[in-house]
């Protein structure tokens, strides 16, 4: 009968089971996670790209910085000879004004000229140790010169 349905239909003697199923579908067709991925790998390639030019960057720092240490150990060496023949110039200078052959204009030129060579080979002795600074510092091993070590702060 209908009323006694009706009068059932609500009560909690009879159990009900519900079944159902739900899909998704992307309406873009998965071109987002298609894109994501493709970002991905353009950030992939970027960061490699990067990786590469900084190795590069190091190896041409580190090329120049070992040329100039060349370069200025070279010029050091050359400061020596010349501050050598400049001094002998000096003491035959001083020798000839003691047995009256020159006069003391002479000698006093010969020891500006020894001064200045002198100053030429400071200036190189303090360009190569700079050169030599900043060849370590490109490499690392400044800290480890003087016995110091680098510590991160947590």
């Amino acid at each position: 009968t209908t009323g006694k349905s009706v009068d059932d239909a609500f009560t909690n003697q009879h159990p009900s089971w519900s079944v159902g199923f739900e899909f998704k579908v992307p309406l873009e067709g998965g071109l987002q996670s298609g894109a994501d991925l493709e970002i991905v790998r353009r950030k992939e390639q970027q960061a490699t790209i990067e990786i590469r030019s900084t190795e590069i960057e190091l190896a041409n720092a580190l090329s120049t910085g070992t040329r100039a240490v060349e370069l200025t150990a070279q010029q050091m060496r050359e400061h020596e000879t010349m501050v050598a023949a400049r001094q002998r110039l000096l003491e035959t200078e001083i020798g000839k004004l003691g047995r009256g052959l020159s006069n003391s204009r002479s000698v006093l030129q010969h020891d500006d000229d020894l001064n200045r060579i002198l100053e030429d080979q400071l200036e190189s002795s303090i360009s190569h140790e700079k050169a030599v600074l900043a060849l370590e510092v490109t490499r690392g091993t400044l800290l480890e010169r003087f016995g110091l070590e680098a510590k991160r702060e947590p």
